[in-house]
């Protein structure tokens, strides 16, 4: 069972969190480029002075934006030392991925409405800090794979995609090598939090996202202005062991029990005099292939539903659209099958304030919590892990940041593990 301490303080925190305010909360976009970066090509046609590191090219960036062509090369570099406990206080780790991010309006060229092509390439290498310095199961870095995952580092064309819109957004169809976090169970407010269930929930263990993208087909429909319905069918080997973001279309539809498929429900609104957004999708998946129990022999097929919420509770201006100061929340739940996964349950939630200093409004300060429940077949030492996440992003350019990390993991892997204390720092530089 976890200790009375740890439990008392995830119960105060995610109380507090449902209670008090939190993230600044944007609509969603569906268009942002997932993995750990979150980044979406930027706007050089936009009038302001050029925000990246190598400028505009003499201009080339700029003129090949009115033609309908934006890029984006980033990379981000996190280093990580183990504090207290954990499997050990030795040495520490790094990691680092560069991505060059491209995206098409088909409209400048070819003169069609609603159109983009999009391609994103990944080169990824370095040491898993929750392998080597903490023990836990759910992954305290989103710039890793999960836990206890091989071939972690790899160079790939990680997603290649077409997507169309059509009869005034009612459809939007996306076609190709796409990460899935981009579009469901994703959470604007979490994006700054560095914990891997921020990103998507634990419990979505066969999800195909960073950094296994997989082919797809995608399909959305906005009836009303609040409302969209989502559907995806997606390359589910991965759940055999195929590294989907190394590979194209091959094993796509290769047969009926490698797919994955996945569903969600959003409905957003804005609330109060000062028409504050919030957003809650309700989602399920499920996976068609064949999965080990933890309890000996085979099941074939599993899925689960999962739910998250985004609110902004505060915003400094809210009638300038483009202030983004403000304060907000995020609250997330998954549920998983106790018999194939080694944790039924993953809740978390945080708060995080942007531009919580005068003069400086594109920083970030956040904190949250993420926890597992294990299940009963397990048979961990310990009822839950949870991890703490305190974090300041200290924008110091346009195109630089920092951002320290401090998180304090309770039972990490269950087994008797000590609690740790981890630091990390991340650079992140937009080229």
């Amino acid at each position: 069972m976890v200790r009375t301490p740890h439990r008392i303080a995830f119960v105060l925190i995610v109380t507090g969190v449902g209670a008090s305010a939190a993230v600044w909360a944007e609509d969603p976009k569906p268009e942002t480029a997932e993995g750990p970066s979150l980044h979406e090509p930027i706007n050089f046609s936009a009038p302001r002075e050029f925000p990246l590191l190598t400028g505009d090219w003499g201009g080339a960036r700029r003129r090949l934006a009115e033609q309908g062509l934006t890029f984006d090369v980033v990379t981000i570099a996190d280093v990580t030392k183990n504090l207290h406990g954990g499997l050990g206080t030795a040495g520490s780790t790094w990691r680092r991925l560069t991505e060059a991010t491209f995206a098409l309006d088909t409209k400048p060229l070819f003169g069609i409405e609603g159109g983009t092509f999009f391609a994103n390439f990944q080169s990824a290498d370095g040491a898993n800090p929750s392998d080597k310095l903490i023990g836990d199961v759910q992954g305290i870095d989103g710039l890793d794979g999960v836990p206890g995952a091989p071939h972690q580092n790899r160079t790939q064309l990680a997603q290649l995609w077409y997507q169309q819109t059509a009869f005034d957004g009612l459809l939007r169809v996306k076609v190709g090598k796409v990460d899935a976090n981009n579009e469901f169970d994703h959470s604007e407010t979490a994006a700054e939090f560095l914990h891997q269930s921020t990103g998507s929930s634990a419990t979505l263990f066969t999800l195909p996202t960073y950094p296994d993208p997989a082919t797809s087909v995608n399909v959305f429909v906005k009836p009303l202005k609040e409302l969209q319905i989502g559907f995806g069918l997606y390359d589910g080997s991965y759940a055999e062991g195929v590294r989907t973001g190394s590979t194209g279309p091959r094993t796509f539809f290769r047969s009926a029990e490698d797919l994955f498929l996945i569903s969600e429900v959003d409905w957003s609104w804005t609330a109060g005099r000062n028409a504050l957004p919030g957003r809650l999708g309700v989602g399920g998946w499920y996976s068609t292939n064949r999965f080990a129990k933890l309890d000996g022999g085979r099941a074939t097929g599993t899925g689960a539903p999962y739910a998250l919420l985004d609110q902004a509770v505060w915003r400094a201006n809210p009638k300038d659209d483009k202030d983004g100061r403000g304060v907000g929340l995020f609250l997330m739940y998954g549920y998983a099958d106790p018999a194939i996964l080694l944790y039924d349950h993953n809740l978390g939630g945080g708060v995080a304030w942007t531009g919580p200093i005068e003069g400086r409004p594109d920083d970030v300060v956040g904190a949250g919590v993420q926890a597992v429940h294990f299940s009963h077949a397990y048979r961990a030492r310990s009822e839950f892990e949870a991890s703490y996440e305190l974090f300041y992003r200290l924008q110091v350019t346009p195109w630089l940041a920092v951002k320290p990390d401090l998180q304090y993991i309770a039972n990490p892997g269950g087994r008797g593990t000590p609690d740790a204390i981890a630091l990390t720092v991340r650079l992140e530089v937009h080229f």
